[in-house]
This record gives C-alpha cells, sequence and structure tokens, in this order.
C-alpha cells in the first residue's frame, strides 16, 4: 500500500512544471541518447571543451609552482583533446553506424542462440540490459583501441604548442620531423563488412557471459577508468621518447598526468558509489516522466554513462589539475 502512495506522489510530483522540465527536456533527452548510442565520441567531444577551457585555467591557479612546467602541462592538456577527439571522430563513425544496421536487424546478423541469451524475458532485444551491456562493452573498448595512436599524436604535438605559449616565431621544422602515417590503407567505410565484423563479438558464448554477469553492475566506470589508465601509460611510453623535451620536465609532466589519473579515479568512484541511490531515483523519475519513450533502457544507459564522464571529467579537468600541478613539480624538485 505504501508504495502505491509513493508512486502516486511521485506521478502527482512529475505534472508539476519545474519537476517535468527536468526528465522531459528535449536538450537532455538528446544529450542522454548521443551518449550511449556514441559513447566513446561523447566522451571525447566533453573532453576537449573541459581540457581547452577548465584545466588549463586550474593548472595556472596552481601555488608556486613553475611556469614552464604549467605550460607544458597545457600544452599536454589541448594536445591529448584535439588527438583524442579527432582520432575518436573518425574511429567511432563507422562503428555505430555498424552497431545500429544490428539493432535494426538483428536477425541479418546474429545466431538466433545469440538473440535468445542476449534478450531479457520481459524486454525485446534493444530494449535488453544484456544486449545494451554488450554493445556498451565494445564502444566504450573504443578509447582503449585508440590510446596507443593518441599517445603518439599527443606527444608530436606538445611542444610545437608550447612554443605557441613562448610567443616564439615559428620555426620551418624539417620534413622529418613531421608527423606521418605509412602503412598500408584500410577501408573502414564499407559498413556492411564492419558490421559482419562486430556481431562476430556480439556472437561470442564469452562476450554474452560477460555482458550477463556486469549487467547490473558498474562497468561503465570500470571501463571508462581502465581506458585512462591504459591511455596514460600509453602516454607516458611516448613522452619518455620525446626528444624535444628536457628530462627533467619529462619526469614533472609524467608525475602530473600520473596523480591527475589516480587522484581523478579514485574520487570519481568515491563520489559515484555514494550518490548511487540519487541515480537509481533519478533514472526511476525518468521512466515515470517519459513512459511512452521508445527504447528507455538506451536512455537509461546513456544517463549512467553521462554522469560517469561528468563526475570524472570535472574531477581530471577542474580539481585534480589544480593539486597534481602543485605536486608533480615539489615532488620532481631535489
Amino acid at each position: 500500500m505504501s508504495v502505491k502512495i509513493a508512486e502516486l506522489n511521485i506521478s502527482n510530483k512529475l505534472k508539476t512544471p519545474a519537476f517535468t522540465s527536468i526528465y522531459t527536456n528535449k536538450i537532455a533527452k538528446n544529450i542522454f541518447k548521443f551518449a550511449d548510442e556514441n559513447a566513446p565520441l561523447f566522451i571525447a567531444g566533453t573532453t576537449v571543451g573541459m581540457s581547452m577551457l577548465i584545466r588549463p585555467l586550474a593548472i595556472m591557479a596552481a601555488p608556486d609552482t613553475d611556469k614552464e612546467n604549467k605550460k607544458l602541462a597545457i600544452a599536454k592538456s589541448i594536445a591529448s583533446s584535439i588527438t583524442g577527439f579527432g582520432i575518436m571522430l573518425l574511429f567511432s563513425k563507422p562503428l555505430t553506424k555498424a552497431i545500429n544496421k544490428i539493432d535494426k536487424s538483428p536477425q541479418k546478423y546474429l545466431n538466433s542462440s545469440t538473440i535468445e541469451n542476449l534478450k531479457d524475458i520481459k524486454s525485446d532485444l534493444k530494449n535488453s540490459k544484456t544486449y545494451i551491456t554488450a554493445s556498451q562493452l565494445l564502444k566504450l573498448s573504443a578509447g582503449l583501441i585508440i590510446a596507443m595512436p593518441k599517445a603518439i599524436l599527443t606527444t608530436a604535438l606538445i611542444m610545437p604548442i608550447f612554443d605557441k605559449f613562448q610567443n616564439k616565431e615559428k620555426i620551418k621544422r624539417k620534413q622529418n620531423s613531421k608527423v606521418s602515417f605509412k602503412g598500408k590503407n584500410f577501408n573502414i567505410t564499407n559498413s556492411d563488412f564492419l558490421t559482419q565484423q562486430i556481431s562476430k563479438f556480439f556472437n561470442s558464448k564469452s562476450i554474452q557471459k560477460i555482458a550477463k554477469k556486469i549487467k547490473n553492475k558498474n562497468f561503465e566506470m570500470i571501463m571508462i577508468s581502465l581506458t585512462d589508465i591504459f591511455a596514460t601509460a600509453c602516454f607516458i611510453h611516448q613522452n619518455n621518447k620525446n626528444k624535444k623535451i628536457e628530462n627533467s620536465r619529462k619526469k614533472v609532466l609524467n608525475k602530473n598526468v600520473i596523480y591527475s589519473t589516480g587522484l581523478s579515479i579514485l574520487g570519481a568512484c568515491t563520489i559515484d558509489y555514494f550518490s548511487k541511490n540519487k541515480t537509481e531515483n533519478f533514472i526511476k523519475n525518468f521512466k515515470l516522466a517519459n513512459p511512452n519513450l521508445k527504447n528507455i533502457e538506451k536512455y537509461v544507459e546513456g544517463i549512467k554513462i553521462t554522469k560517469k564522464v561528468f563526475l570524472l571529467g570535472g574531477l581530471y579537468y577542474g580539481i585534480i589539475p589544480f593539486l597534481a600541478t602543485f605536486f608533480a613539480d615539489k615532488t620532481s624538485k631535489k
């Protein structure tokens, strides 16, 4: 009886204009939908804004810190965001297109046993938590795949951006210093071919088992955190090979990145854990406010990703750089 009364109260509350605007706002719903369908690009896009604006301000605000180290950290932040967004834009578009094809015609690309395994009893395949989990595992893995090429391009761009901060005249660089990509050309425009390859991921029994096990767990935060850790390791590896940066400054930059990643993940996971109930309440109210919304579970997944991206990003690009820049500079001095 008390449960019905609580639901009635929520239903009545949803009728008020202020409350309804939070859950039925078209812009918010479009963001949630985009976050689900294009998780890698959503993460990269929000990163650009935060790393170009918020993080430089946080770094420059760090007290009693070497100005050159600050500029180097800002140059790294800008270079990382530009390269990350560019590569992800090229990579995620065909990936998302291919997955959407499977969404629309699962019988064409997936085995009948796969559809049965991924489909929940009370919902169709699109709204199945198991299927959505498997799909997000694939999408969020994109960050791991591009980590090394992103690190290579980031380290190549740090000094040119750093030089801009130094207000130096443009220096003609030798041809062999230009970033080049050599190798066989590959065609990823054939989306049907790519869809056929991606379908193998969903048809994998191992992936199906993993998706079932983690569908109700905080796998989004785990994937985003693992991506950040791996990306940090790739950057440090490439930064150590960069001959254009002084060894003493490499050490400071490496520590800055390690502190930023470690503190951000620790802080985000802590806040995410203690705000779990509020998130669940938000999702419950969102569902009540949008009873006729098609494929609502995809929006729910988008809400979870949006929360984690802004939570982790807010720490990584706002609060943590202030602390990381200060400690990295201090602990690197003899």
